[in-house]
């Protein structure tokens, strides 16, 4: 269990930041919070291409998983080689922040670390769990992907069109799968929160930037607020502090307590920063992500990037914002074009 656990921080954890270096345009220093969204964002592009693809050849799930975790590692890789690179050119730059600048910032980091670890050891159950658990079961016990209903047990006669194109317990499995085996019901309830709530609240560190520029003491306290509004959200099952804390496995949950927050940075960097680190495609790989998670994401990930495309074209007055807002959300409009092509085939 201790191997399985290792591995879980491995490819959900270094791999996505050395990834996410990859697409980071050269500047005086390269940012780990940065990294791990691009990271993330690329991770859940590639699985939604190669489990959609994989589903349409009728691979099996092993197969799939040697192909994800084989273009990981050699994009890992490319961009382990491009960080060390980095700090051996790197020049310290000196700063005038003491120690205490940084205070609220760790006792924050301290608050999150605590509350991953409880919702880790404290597994919420809910009743989606019997689809989106149990699929990603059935996948990596049957090794197929989409084949096997997981309320009979029998081969699908008609695919699921609800999940089809939103294969997030498909990486549920694979992830079982490159973590020596763990069981997908355990990487979803104790794995997933180590990792994805420390995401979570990278994402609101990295939007903090904006509200509270060069002011690390404000942004420690910002992520504490947070914290607390989170860990107290349990007043409804139905508020995103719950959607994050005890359905992140589900892709709803990853929707709305990551990956909208992730879009919505993503947007303001690339759509509103003239000097931005990050490339226009990665806002792609966001959308092409959200996508993976729910079929919700075919237009909410879409209404999210427009909004931020109206206000940068009209706030930067350059037609190259609206542009570049219509092809990061080209992902999420073929997707769903094949979603209605395959409800008019089907009914």
């Amino acid at each position: 269990m201790v191997i399985q656990f290792i591995l879980i921080f491995i490819w959900m954890g270094i791999v996505p930041v050395f990834s996410g270096v990859c697409f980071l345009r050269r500047k005086d220093r390269i940012s780990v919070v940065q990294a791990l969204i691009c990271g993330y964002a690329y991770m859940f592009a590639l699985a939604e291409v190669l489990c959609l693809l994989m589903m349409c050849l009728k691979t099996s799930l092993t197969f799939l998983a040697a192909v994800f975790g084989g273009a990981m590692v050699v994009t890992a890789a490319v961009g382990a080689f491009r960080f060390v690179g980095h700090l051996i050119k790197r020049q310290r730059v000196k700063t005038e922040r003491e120690a205490k600048d940084y205070i609220f910032l760790i006792a924050a980091i301290i608050i999150v670390a605590v509350i991953s670890v409880y919702v880790s050891l404290h597994a919420h159950y809910d009743a989606d769990d019997s689809f989106y658990v149990a699929m990603a079961v059935t996948e990596r016990y049957t090794n197929s992907i989409y084949r096997v209903d997981p309320y009979t047990g029998w081969d699908y006669r008609v695919i699921p069109i609800r999940y089809v194109l939103s294969q997030y317990p498909t990486l549920l499995a694979v992830i079982s799968v490159l973590c020596a085996g763990i069981n997908p019901a355990v990487l979803a309830h104790m794995g997933y929160p180590l990792v994805l709530i420390p995401l979570a609240f990278a994402i609101w560190y990295a939007l903090s930037g904006y509200l509270f520029p060069d002011e690390p003491r404000t942004q420690g306290v910002f992520l504490i607020i947070c914290a607390a509004l989170v860990w107290f959200s349990g007043y409804s099952i139905y508020s995103d502090g719950m959607f994050l804390l005890g359905r992140m496995w589900q892709g709803k949950g990853t929707v709305a307590g990551i990956w909208l927050p992730m879009i919505l940075y993503l947007g303001i960097k690339i759509l509103t920063d003239n000097n931005s680190e990050i490339p226009a495609y990665v806002l792609s790989f966001a959308v092409a992500g959200i996508c993976l998670l729910s079929s919700m994401g075919f237009f909410m990930g879409p209404i999210t990037v427009g909004c931020l495309t109206l206000y940068g074209t009209i706030a930067k007055k350059n037609p190259r914002v609206l542009l570049t807002g219509l092809l990061s959300v080209m992902p999420a409009i073929v997707l769903a074009i094949a979603y209605l092509l395959i409800l008019k085939i089907m009914f």
